[in-house]
């Protein structure tokens, strides 16, 4: 909010840090910044809470069920039942709501990676029904902004929009690979600089996480790993329990059937197909989140068999019935009941820690600036409820708290609790106060 070109993760880096730790470092390019930018502009509207913050997240999910119907009804041809069913799904997809919700990893990145690249697909969509360098402007645009959210995936829609200048002659002229050259153009324009800066400004973090981000390929990451069938096991919880197996024949039907968009349809399916080969076969580093911004696209494979197999022009009555047991497929409530459930004590734990750190400020003295001893990754939840710290999950090594003895520096930290038991040397030092209060941790 304070600094939007100097991306900090620790704004006060009171102690030495390891700019290869991308989970506690200052400088913090481990991400692209749009999606960070759109989250300190909300806050920076509307106040500083869990809310606020996930408000970019909510309207672009929201958005998103309103592109994924546009994209649908231009892919049917106009099938007001088909988008409509595309629109359900989106609504009522128990993985979508937990990214919007927070309760999937990499929430914020991940919506916002998927709704440029929505965008993206819905301007290429809107460029087959008119051509014009507009909706080319549009999709670099789109392209470009998914890019600066995440990374080279946001590229997508070039894919699907060259295959068909490969194998489509009506592509195949001046006009579309100008058109084509004009998007790219844009999208460049849009993410390049900011690599350019960081890599001006902040070289060695840029170099590094370039090069980290690379190795996602070669090298199954921070222990995310799994076989190439990882994402086919997924497609229960993506697509509901009841419903994914409807996507392979939903492929077929879109690649046959005459009275669909052939060209939308066969730029889609490319572009899905190759991003589940990719992240399955050639991508090492598996997570649940990195295939799902193409499930739009198996979305409207799942509407269209169910339009085919169930005779809705004759019985009309079916399809509210239909539309109904979808999202009910596809919602998932049993996960609602039990993440909800009072049995559910890890989110009740986080719940209760949550409470503390936001009254911090009633346990430790007011000048104060470093607390310690709070969970792996909770130095985070600390910092956000209370700016004028810094915080650090575990604690200090005994030279770094011989720097902090030499400058005098207060240290809260939190009692013992389970595995996180301070050290004598830590207990030692002749300017720390213990917070009395105890906290959850987490196997």
């Amino acid at each position: 909010m304070e600094y939007p070109f100097q991306p900090m993760l620790l704004v006060n880096p009171i102690l030495p840090y390891d700019y290869t730790h991308w989970w506690s470092n200052n400088i913090w390019v481990h991400k692209q910044p749009l999606f960070m930018w759109q989250m300190a502009l909300s806050m920076k509207i509307f106040g500083i809470s869990e809310l606020t913050f996930r408000i970019p997240s909510i309207i672009m999910g929201s958005l998103m069920i309103l592109l994924a119907h546009r994209i649908a009804w231009l892919f049917s041809n106009q099938n007001q039942r088909i988008s409509t069913l595309v629109a359900v799904m989106m609504t009522f997809s128990c993985f979508q709501i937990k990214t919007i919700a927070g309760i999937q990893t990499t929430d914020h990145n991940d919506i916002a990676h998927q709704f440029y690249i929505l965008c993206s697909l819905w301007a290429f969509a809107e460029y087959l029904k008119e051509p014009t360098m507009k909706w080319a402007f549009w999709m670099g645009c789109f392209a470009g902004a998914a890019i600066l959210n995440k990374w080279l995936t946001g590229l997508l829609v070039f894919l699907g929009w060259a295959f068909l200048i490969v194998v489509f002659k009506e592509f195949r002229n001046k006009k579309s690979v100008l058109h084509f050259s004009w998007a790219l153009f844009i999208c460049f324009i849009v993410f390049i600089p900011w690599q350019i800066y960081i890599h001006t400004a902040f070289p060695k973090e840029a170099a590094y996480e370039l090069t980290y981000n690379t190795q996602h390929l070669s090298k199954a990451l921070e222990g995310h790993s799994g076989t190439w069938y990882y994402y086919l096991h997924l497609f229960d919880q993506y697509f509901g329990y009841f419903i994914y197996w409807l996507i392979l024949p939903g492929i077929l039907f879109t690649l046959k059937d005459k009275l669909l968009n052939t060209k939308l349809a066969r730029a889609l399916t490319i572009n899905f197909l190759f991003t589940f080969i990719f992240f399955s076969f050639i991508v090492q580093t598996k997570m649940e989140s990195f295939f799902f911004f193409v499930a739009p696209i198996g979305f409207i494979y799942v509407a269209v068999v169910i339009d085919k197999v169930l005779n809705f022009e004759r019985f009309k009555y079916l399809f509210p019935i239909t539309a109904i047991v979808t999202a009910l497929g596809i919602m998932n409530i049993q996960f609602y009941t039990g993440y909800f459930s009072k049995e559910n004590t890890d989110r009740n734990k986080r719940i209760e820690n949550a409470r503390v750190y936001k009254d911090l400020s009633k346990y430790i003295d007011a000048d104060t600036k470093v607390v310690i001893n709070m969970n792996s990754h909770d130095d985070k939840n600390v910092m956000f409820y209370n700016p004028s710290i810094t915080a650090y999950h575990w604690w200090p090594s005994k030279a770094d708290m011989e720097k902090l003895l030499s400058q005098r520096i207060k240290v809260a930290a939190f009692r013992d609790h389970d595995q996180y038991v301070l050290p004598d040397y830590v207990r030692q030092y002749p300017y720390l106060q213990i917070i009395e209060v105890n906290l959850f941790s987490f196997e």
